[in-house]
């Protein structure tokens, strides 16, 4: 049996090993140790340490589970513990090991730091802010600790103080394009679109191979509609994620919009063949058919998106234009029934108000000074005119009286249009929705460009001020409400069917999702304010 001595001298060797990086030596010291002292718990630690530097993370934790066992309150054991289990992806164990470690190192910047991206990786976004405060105090330009607070404060809603963060790195790491890639993103978050398509850019000017950097910036391009700038990234953005399903579509979109049709088809099929399932694919290749002028397949590729999703409003809703755009119009109506399912009502007084006009009152009050309103060039439907995000996380009393409205709204709307089997869109009525809301307000010449709301099941609209321009007889019809024409990126050329309404301050208009409707544009220097609002599925999934 071998005395301390010795057992202290191969440590000392082990201990050597590891620190010119030699691990085989390290373990082989550590082994003779453990083979005559099975619990020592520096031969358990040097064991876990030396499998770690080998790249064998799960047998390092093992080891240093041992350790722990039988050094609990030894601080080095306690720590790479704490790493291991990080690694491990047992982040709730990794944040309780450095949270043991805390009270007594309470500045130690490497505790702080690997506490703060363990409680990012538990989702407990402020705690990790605060740690990662506490690490940067001791070190204030660390750009890892700057980069992970940054994102910490992002996913907890925290975007300006997210952008302070990532900018602060910059200032250290301007050649970071890593940093200028979570700029970007936090930037895209806060609807700077410009902000974030020009961190982005120099993310990829850094680094021209950055994929995550193209993906999001050919995404954001198009969104605002700046589709041939979007192709070559892409492109790129296909090329590394090729097996994504996301960027397969937007590019598809951005070839078809373009000109380049028989491209975007290419894309799409070998999209298709890869995802049998995905409805998308089928309704963006009846986009690029109907822009290439060949509605019969349009409408085909829109009845193969139909088999795979029963009621999918893209499929419906360009189904029935190409069918129009084809001279159809009867087989359109069928599906397209502007007149009958198409629903305005005077709404009445809610209650906590005495008269509609001082509830319109009171919610265009709300509308309009809403954090959110701005113009966007996101909201690439919307020309000349403001917009809000989601009106209804409010307890303000207009607002909750406006979720009443069109709850009673959409109940009579049931009422009226009872479920029919054999039409696609009085077959699917969801038990349980959710609604979502947001504001328009339209300036002189702005309008909405022709549109439907994919996501949903039933859209709808509420005037709570109108220009004058919309009941003066010598000027209709400016300001109305327009169904029927095809969605504007469809590039459609015949004259379809149409249906117009005049709104009214205190009116409700309900339709179903896939309708294509627009409003006219008014002349006269006054604003149109209108609220707009989904009635979606409560089950309802986003493909991509």
């Amino acid at each position: 049996m071998a005395d301390q001595a010795q057992i202290d001298r191969m440590l000392g060797e082990a201990k050597s090993a590891l620190q010119a990086n030699r691990p085989k030596e390290a373990l082989k010291a550590a082994k003779q140790v453990l083979q005559v002292a099975p619990k020592n718990a520096p031969a358990l630690f040097m064991s876990g340490m030396a499998e770690s530097q080998r790249g064998r993370q799960d047998v390092a934790l093992n080891f240093l589970e041992m350790a722990a066992k039988e050094a609990p309150d030894q601080p080095e054991v306690l720590f790479n513990l704490g790493v291991a289990l990080g690694l491990a992806g047992r982040t709730v164990e990794a944040e309780a090991a450095f949270e043991r470690l805390l009270p007594r190192f309470p500045d130690d910047i490497n505790i702080l730091g690997n506490l703060g991206r363990a409680q990012y990786a538990n989702g407990k976004w402020l705690a990790a802010a605060e740690s990662l405060r506490k690490a940067l105090k001791q070190s204030p330009g660390h750009v890892g600790l700057l980069e992970q607070l940054g994102a910490s404060l992002q996913q907890g809603g925290d975007f300006a103080g997210a952008e302070k963060a990532y900018a602060s790195a910059l200032k250290v790491a301007a050649g970071n394009p890593d940093v200028h890639y979570n700029l970007g993103t936090v930037r895209s978050r806060m609807n700077d679109v410009e902000g974030a398509i020009s961190a982005y850019k120099q993310a990829i000017r850094l680094n021209p191979n950055h994929a995550g950097a193209q993906r999001n910036l050919g995404h954001l391009l198009s969104k605002i509609g700046r589709f041939e700038e979007a192709i070559e990234p892409h492109r790129r953005a296909h090329r590394h994620f090729q097996g994504d399903p996301g960027i397969a579509y937007d590019l598809g979109y951005a070839l078809a919009v373009t000109g380049r049709e028989d491209e975007a088809l290419k894309v799409l099929r070998r999209a298709s063949e890869a995802n049998p399932n995905v409805a998308d694919f089928q309704t963006m290749t009846a986009l690029a058919h109907f822009r290439a002028g060949d509605h019969e397949s349009a409408v085909a590729a829109s009845e193969k998106a139909l088999e795979i999703r029963p009621g999918d409003n893209t499929a419906l809703a360009y189904k029935a234009m190409a069918l129009n755009e084809m001279g159809r119009s009867d087989e359109a109506a069928s599906i397209y029934d502007i007149e009958g399912l198409v629903m305005p009502m005077r709404v009445e007084p809610p209650e906590g108000f005495d008269s509609v006009e001082a509830f319109n009152t009171a919610f265009e009050a709300y509308i309009r000074q809403h954090a959110s309103l701005a113009y966007s060039e996101l909201n690439r439907s919307l020309k000349g005119g403001q917009s809000t995000r989601e009106l209804l996380d409010s307890d303000d009393p207009a607002v909750v009286a406006f979720r009443v409205i069109v709850e009673k709204a959409v109940a009579q709307y049931r009422d009226l249009h009872p479920v029919n089997a054999d039409h696609p869109f009085l077959a699917r009525r969801p038990e349980r929705t959710e609604i979502a809301c947001w504001a328009n307000i339209i300036d002189r010449g702005g309008f909405q460009d022709v549109h439907f709301h994919p996501p949903s099941w039933l859209s709808g609209v509420y005037y709570p001020k109108l220009p004058s321009a919309v009941n003066d007889p010598a000027r209709e019809p400016e300001g109305w409400l327009e169904f029927g024409r095809a969605y504007y990126m469809l590039g459609a050329k015949n004259e379809p069917p149409l249906r117009l309404v005049k709104p009214e301050e205190g009116l409700i208009v309900l339709f179903p999702a896939y309708f294509g409707h627009r409003t006219i544009p008014f002349d006269t220097d006054e604003e149109r304010i209108s609220v707009a609002f989904d009635v979606m599925p409560a089950d309802s999934a986003v493909t991509f």
